[in-house]
Parts: structure tokens; C-alpha cells; sequence
């Protein structure tokens, strides 16, 4: 895949995913009950996750003529992994990365690739909650969101995910778009995918499930 096929599709993918928690958030405020509360929390993770995904696979894209990235991120992006079948013949499966830290794993190799070193804030509250939340998640089948999953809660992931978003665009090779290659010579990359990030987490505090 190309670059401009992986930006393409992480525009793509980020249009489709934001539309689901603007309906998810639109629901909520004309019929806030369980249900509402428990789309609204599937409609963001979806949207997290989605972004997270497609950042890896616009940086493996983004692999040519640089040595940015070690073999093993390498290998950790393309989500494979290597085994033997019955008969002793190299196989290859599927191997998925653990979330939240496919999030951040996703994050530094996308700056990393351009050029540039990011690791994200883990001492603000809003990663606490962050991770709270993708607690919260993985139990929305149950009937009542725990109390966890509050308005103070949603509002710090909010923050926090801005603020991480901001930072990451703030990162001198993207804010002079342009990155040295290992040939020697510079070659301009611009990034207006980065501005996705900024604006995940949208739901606002009045309509923040679990009020």
C-alpha cells in the first residue's frame, strides 16, 4: 500500500468513525439511559481504536528509504507472528496488539518514522482515566455503566487525548513538514492526518455517558 492509499484511508476510516459518536452523542442527549451510555462508549473506543490501527498501517507505509524504525517495530506493526504447522512448515498468523499500549506503540512509530521522538504523557490523570474507561469498555454488557465512567472521568480522557493530539502536531517535523531521508537528501512530508488525533474524544460534558 502507498502512502497516499494509508492517508487515504485513515481519513476515510476517522469520517466514518467520528459520524458514529456524533450519533452516538445525538441519541444521548434526546434519550440518555444504558443504552445510550453504553454506544456512546462503544462509538469512542471504535474511534480510538480505528485511528490507532490505521496510524501503524500509514507508518509501515511510510517505511521506504528510511531506517527510522528496528526491525522488531517493524515486525510489531504488521501484527504477525511466526510459528510452525503440523508438518514443520513456517506459518504465519495473525497477532494482535494489546490496547491501550497499541495506542501507544501506534503514537511513537508514527513520529518516529518522520523523524521525530514522542512519547506520551502518562503522569496526567487523563491516561488514569483513559485507562478506567477501556475497563469500562470491555464490561458494557452489564446493565448500569459503573460510577467510574462519570463526567469528571470522560472529561479528563477528553483533555487528555486532545492535549496528547496537540503535542504530537507540534512536533518540528511536522510542524516544518519535512524530514530527512538516509539518502541524504530532504524530501517534504506533509502530515494533515496528525489533525485527527487532536479532535478524537469530542464528546463534550453536558452529554458525557454515565451522567
Amino acid at each position: 500500500m502507498s502512502r497516499a492509499d494509508a492517508v487515504d484511508q485513515l481519513k476515510q476510516t476517522w469520517s466514518i468513525l467520528n459520524g458514529d459518536i456524533d450519533a452516538a452523542l445525538e441519541y444521548g442527549r434526546h434519550d440518555n439511559t444504558p443504552y445510550a451510555q453504553r454506544a456512546l462508549v462503544r462509538a469512542f473506543f471504535a474511534a480510538v481504536e480505528g485511528l490507532s490501527y490505521q496510524m501503524r498501517q500509514l507508518t509501515l507505509a511510510s517505511l521506504e528509504a528510511t531506517d527510522f524504525l528496528t526491525e522488531q517495530e517493524v515486525h510489531l506493526l504488521k501484527e504477525v507472528r511466526h510459528s510452525l504447522d503440523d508438518k514443520g512448515r513456517p506459518r504465519e498468523s495473525v497477532s494482535f496488539l494489546p490496547f491501550p499500549e497499541s495506542l501507544l506503540f501506534a503514537l511513537r512509530s508514527y513520529a518516529k518514522i518522520h523523524g521525530a521522538k514522542f512519547n506520551v504523557d502518562r503522569t496526567q490523570r487523563g491516561w488514569q482515566t483513559f485507562k478506567h474507561l477501556v475497563e469500562v469498555r470491555n464490561s458494557v454488557p452489564i446493565q448500569k455503566l459503573p460510577q467510574r465512567c462519570s463526567c469528571p472521568t470522560q472529561t479528563n480522557t477528553h483533555l487528555w487525548m486532545r492535549s496528547t493530539g496537540g503535542k504530537l502536531r507540534s512536533l518540528p517535523c511536522f510542524g516544518h513538514a519535512r524530514r530527512q531521508m538516509n539518502t541524504g537528501g530532504a524530501s517534504l512530508v506533509r502530515a494533515p492526518e496528525v489533525s485527527s488525533l487532536a479532535t478524537t474524544a469530542r464528546p463534550k460534558p453536558s452529554a458525557q455517558a454515565g451522567r
